[in-house]
């Protein structure tokens, strides 16, 4: 029997004060071909981290998206946990008590960047957001590459809950709810993404018709070499 995943995105525009990815200077360079960050982490046991009960997408997004900066940038084997990504859901929305209404994008990318998330007793992932152009596919590549890990929010048919073939647009389809996912990988053809436990791909076209927004979190505690302390920390307080 097929497993059945959940959508949990609640989108909404990212505030004007966000600071942009594009102000950093890192798009004067074309992007490399190519790039799998992906291989550098252990997709093998398929969690969803509780994607597969309840709409905690958003939080599940973060979680992964910390797994692969931690591996690329430490080579460290950190993984999340569905406690921790459940957790998350529950200190970001409220749930169970409010119901199970997703996460807005918004909220817990300010979360994120005013309070961090704990991944541990001694551990606090906290960091400044950026946003990009997700319609801009070179910078896409770009920030996939600079940033190690870049988040989506994509209006999705139900019917890409079927994970065993890539995700395409089908004329006429609709928009049955949005989705978070991450990705660290990308090529000419397709946008690879992290969801619900698997990777899975998405032709470019598709995802220009499906992406409502992109954003990379970034972490004081494992910077890349090209991300300058002090300007992170004023991205910060740009966002409080």
């Amino acid at each position: 029997m097929p497993r059945h995943f959940f959508l949990g995105a609640n989108h909404r525009p990212a505030p004007q004060r966000t600071p942009r990815l594009a102000s950093l200077s890192l798009f004067e360079t074309p992007p490399p071909a190519s790039v799998n960050y992906h291989a550098a982490i252990d997709l093998t046991d398929r969690d969803a981290l509780g994607n597969d009960a309840m709409g905690n997408c958003v939080p599940c997004a973060a979680l992964r998206g910390v797994q692969l900066r931690r591996a690329t940038l430490w080579g460290d084997a950190w993984q999340p946990s569905r406690d921790l990504a459940v957790g998350l859901y529950q200190d970001w929305t409220g749930y169970p008590a409010s119901g199970d209404r997703g996460t807005d994008t918004v909220d817990a990318c300010t979360r994120r960047t005013q309070k961090g998330i704990r991944l541990s007793d001694d551990l606090l992932d906290i960091g400044p957001w950026f946003v990009l152009n997700p319609h801009n596919i070179d910078h896409v590549k770009i920030a996939i590459q600079k940033a190690r890990a870049v988040e989506f929010t994509l209006a999705l048919p139900m019917s890409a809950q079927d994970v065993s073939r890539p995700w395409d647009v089908v004329p006429g389809s609709p928009r049955d709810g949005n989705h978070r996912v991450v990705s660290g990988r990308y090529d000419d053809e397709f946008l690879w993404l992290i969801t619900w436990g698997f990777e899975q791909r998405i032709a470019w076209p598709s995802y220009l018709a499906w992406v409502l927004a992109a954003d990379v979190v970034l972490s004081l505690e494992c910077l890349p070499s090209w991300a300058d302390r002090a300007t992170m920390e004023a991205a910060m307080e740009a966002v409080s």
